[in-house]
């Protein structure tokens, strides 16, 4: 509006586009150039997006914005962690989205980049070398999850993506890997369109084949990809009906054998009202089913997060909510516990976040207690806003300690939950194959070569038996010492490894197991 005498104003002749402008400052003419007004954008990103995700470092201090890694990703938008070379060291997966639309096609590291962990050097203070990523080129990634699919001992990633405008497929992408890492020759794509962002991977029909699980926003449906000897298929997979979905956990929430599925709805498509809530689809051996799906309230529920924050042996779920109409300012997000009569609408704590839409659990402060911190993505219109760690009071976060990070609108942190995906326990168990031989042995001797850091633990199971018909039904016997006894008859053998932690951030590393039989 340009100003007129008598405090009168006048609309200006053009237009000044704008993205939720929240501040704007007016710079009068010096005679040599003309007057000008900048407007400062609340959206639409900054230049290329030169936003870095951050890494805070742990310390028994507790957490310190001066000790932090900026991690060189541009648009980055959510993050995961595994050991994909299998040397021992923890690889980091971070997502440079391209939000910024044609001009991301100019940037190198386009996509998944992956920062493999190594030794501190003077290019790798943090033991990332930033000069050693590896960036699998993909447009409008929005998540990130690491699983060995096609089971042949490496590590593959599935990547999810946003809609696209230009017309280029929609897909789910899976990189799988191989003795050389990843590459585009071993690239497949999903047909998979509008918006599967939310992804979860697990053995949903208990085939011994992993499974997907990804939300379709605007095709108001979760697909679940089914895994098989054959790989994935874009025409292999079942739909789940509900409104605008966006947010996906996985847990055996009733702990029945079965992994159920979390799912959060963004809207009401109809009404565009962001109360829509949670969707938990229950496991079952005919499938996963609408119609015995439970509902909690929620307001955009984007990432959950699975863990017995109570110890009392059930299964709580954080709901962090993102929008709720006219605000994203000081939402109440809710913390549903887990009881022997499931999850319910009252029996639940209230944590107050601004645009809450992620979190992690975890015993940040090694005081025996899971803590939680979430992820705020916007305050008042602004992306700087602080995100949040409650650390657990031992009374149900009723007045929780509540330590505050800075960052730069994050819209997920890191997706899968720490511990077993089943019960969220610091406990992984792996079953050998079965080892066979030929006549008679009346014992054995297990060596290992075995690597247990402080405060983790590694045990030893084995079952024998006459043949493998029989051998499922034998229980497994801790080996404690050597020789280990068994039966004339038996024929043959398996063991089973269970790796425990203390605090779920590292766990033994078993490099070789070796029998030998004798009389």
């Amino acid at each position: 509006m340009l100003g007129r005498e008598n405090r009168q104003w006048r609309p200006a002749s053009g237009v000044v586009s704008t993205e939720g402008a929240s501040d704007v400052a007016v710079v009068p003419s010096d005679g040599q150039t003309p007057a000008r007004a900048v407007f400062c954008n609340a959206r639409g990103g900054t230049l290329h997006e030169k936003v870095p995700p951050l890494v805070y470092w742990g310390a028994a201090a507790g957490f310190d914005p001066a000790r932090v890694w900026k991690m060189p990703v541009n648009s980055g938008y959510e993050a995961s962690g595994a050991d994909l070379n299998a040397d021992g060291l923890v690889d980091l997966i971070s997502l440079n989205s391209g939000h910024v639309g044609e001009a991301a096609d100019a940037d190198p590291n386009l996509g998944a980049n992956v920062f493999f962990g190594g030794p501190l050097s003077p290019n790798a203070l943090h033991g990332f070398d930033e000069k050693k990523r590896v960036a699998l080129r993909e447009f409008g990634l929005g998540s990130s999850n690491v699983a060995d699919l096609n089971r042949d001992g490496y590590l593959d990633i599935v990547l999810g993506a946003f809609e696209h405008d230009d017309g280029r497929p929609e897909v789910l992408v899976i990189y799988y890997g191989s003795v050389d890492g990843f590459s585009r020759d071993r690239r497949q794509a999903i047909l998979s369109p509008h918006r599967s962002i939310g992804c979860a991977i697990g053995d949903y029909n208990r085939d011994d084949w992993l499974d997907i699980a990804v939300t379709s926003y605007a095709s108001h449906e979760v697909r679940v990809f089914w895994g098989s000897p054959d790989g994935f298929h874009s025409e292999r997979k079942s739909l789940l009906e509900l409104p605008s979905p966006i947010g996906l956990e996985t847990a055996d929430l009733n702990a029945d054998g079965y992994l159920d599925l979390i799912v959060g709805s963004y809207n009401d498509p109809r009404a565009g009202h962001h109360d829509t809530g949670t969707f938990i689809f229950w496991g079952a051996s005919r499938g996963f089913r609408e119609q015995n799906a439970q509902w909690l309230p929620g307001f955009t529920p984007v990432g959950f997060v699975v863990a017995d924050f109570d110890a009392n042996g059930f299964l709580d779920l954080f709901s962090p909510h993102y929008h709720a109409d006219l605000t994203r300012e000081s939402l109440p997000c809710y913390l549903y516990w887990g009881s022997a009569k499931g999850l319910s609408t009252r029996n639940r704590t209230i944590l107050i976040c601004d645009s809450a839409d992620d979190g992690v659990a975890a015993d940040f402060d090694r005081d025996g207690r899971l803590d939680l911190a979430v992820a705020c993505h916007s305050r008042d219109g602004s992306h700087y806003t602080r995100s949040r760690i409650f650390y657990n009071d031992g009374r149900r976060f009723s007045s929780p300690r509540i330590e505050y990070l800075p960052t730069h609108g994050p819209h997920w942190m890191y997706v899968q939950d720490m511990g077993h995906i089943y019960n969220r326990k610091f406990e992984q168990t792996y079953e050998s194959s079965v080892f066979q031989w030929h006549g008679p042995a009346g014992q054995g001797e297990l060596t290992s070569k075995v690597d247990e850091a402080v405060g983790t633990e590694l045990l030893i199971e084995v079952r024998s038996a006459a043949d493998d018909r029989d051998l499922g039904k034998k229980e497994w016997r801790p080996v404690l010492a050597n020789p280990f006894a068994l039966e004339p008859t038996d024929r043959c053998l398996q063991y089973r490894a269970t790796f425990k932690s203390d605090n779920g951030d590292r766990y033994p590393i078993l490099d070789r197991v070796t029998f030998r039989l004798g009389s």
